[in-house]
């Protein structure tokens, strides 16, 4: 019960990180950085992505078996 009611904080933190690092990704001046800023970037997104698709799953999962 607990995870479930931590799930929403948690989420919106990662949604939070998501939104302001696809900001930084769609400025043209960032792609002027070294090319390992610009990879380390791209898959901390695509890790961020990860995390926030398995937190919507848990909490889908939580929800389910506490409905029933």
């Amino acid at each position: 019960k607990k995870e479930l009611e931590e799930l929403p904080t948690q989420i919106e933190r990662v949604e939070e990180a998501v939104k302001s690092l696809e900001t930084r990704l769609a400025s043209p001046e960032f792609y002027r950085e070294p090319a390992d800023v610009v990879r380390g970037a791209v898959a901390t997104l695509e890790k961020m992505q990860a995390e926030l698709h398995d937190a919507y799953a848990r909490w889908d999962a939580l929800e389910a078996r506490r409905n029933g």
